[in-house]
């Protein structure tokens, strides 16, 4: 499942007037303020600015726009969904707009309606990346894996270092069960962002589920290199041990895995077994070399924002 958060909506930079009149300009000049002053941390006194850059000219579509985002981040959910449906009424054709509406929808598990508002914001800009990526989402979403991986492909044609893409890529071709693909489109990303420790251990359950042990054994300590406190990571790279015979290397991971979840009983058992085996076995035994590929799966940050425009 692909992961969202507002962080991600388009927003309208400062880029033009579109249109002339003091009013306009007067408009443009409060979007600007409030989007300075936003990004300085002050969200409450940036939604006075927009809410005053949709009074100087409710015709201003960046102003209903910027000011759905503000909204929506107060939590105003219901109220910021009407802003970018005025925003679209005043320009129909502002695909910004009909993304960040489409995206509220997918965070709402609206799946249909988010298709439908990613679509047309492609229709109106089809080099749109991140529609396409939100498209996916969406598509995934409804069971459409195949359209969803096609989008993906869409997205990435645009953008060929678009990380938050292959990674997208990376996640529904392991789902899929298309593991070598899914390992090119993961090297690929990590060529772009070596740290990025969620798809370092993307990359090493894919890799230990096609019984690649060492080189999963090198991406989950990669991960775990980037994020010490990483308890997903620390049982897959206790399993890799374990399928290689070193259950004595494994067993201190576990009993840190089971401390950070002592009512997961399955950890408990695999703990319990890799003890047993030791005092019964003497020298460590070889245990099954499958991951908790799906029990553990990371939770990528999808590089899906609502965006401000300045079109």
């Amino acid at each position: 499942m692909v992961s969202f958060s507002i962080r991600n909506l388009l927003r309208h930079g400062s880029a033009e007037v579109l249109a002339s009149g003091d009013n306009r300009r007067r408009a443009q000049e409060l979007v600007d303020r409030g989007i300075a002053t936003e990004t300085s941390g002050n969200a409450g006194e940036a939604l006075q600015y927009y809410r005053k850059a949709v009074e100087a000219d409710y015709r201003f579509a960046p102003a209903h726009m910027n000011l759905g985002i503000a909204l929506q981040a107060a939590g105003e959910v219901t109220a910021a969904i009407e802003s970018y449906k005025r925003a679209i009424a005043a320009d129909p054709e502002y695909a910004a707009a009909y993304y960040n509406l489409a995206l509220t929808h997918l965070l709402r598990s609206q799946y249909s309606e988010a298709e439908i508002n990613f679509r047309t914001a492609l229709r109106f800009r089809g080099d749109f990346p991140e529609a396409w990526v939100g498209l996916a989402g969406a598509l995934e979403s409804l069971g459409r894996d195949e359209d969803a991986l096609s989008a993906l492909d869409k997205a990435i044609a645009l953008r060929s270092d678009y990380v938050g893409a292959l990674l997208n890529s990376c996640a529904l071709l392991q789902k899929m069960g298309r593991l070598e693909t899914a390992v090119a489109a993961g090297c690929r990303a990590l060529e772009l962002e070596p740290d990025n420790y969620a798809a370092q251990y993307r990359l090493g359950i894919i890799l230990h589920d096609l019984g690649r042990l060492s080189e999963a054994e090198t991406r989950y300590r990669r991960a775990l290199a980037l994020k010490p406190d990483y308890p997903q990571a620390k049982t897959n790279l206790a399993l890799v041990l374990q399928a290689n015979g070193r259950t004595l290397e494994a067993i201190p991971l576990l009993f840190e895995s089971v401390v950070n979840e002592p009512t997961n009983t399955q950890l408990r058992r695999i703990l319990s077994g890799a003890l047993q085996g030791v005092a019964l076995t003497g020298p460590e035994r070889r245990s099954g070399t499958s991951s908790w590929a799906f029990a553990w799966m990371a939770t990528f940050p999808r590089s899906f924002s609502f965006q401000r425009s300045s079109h």
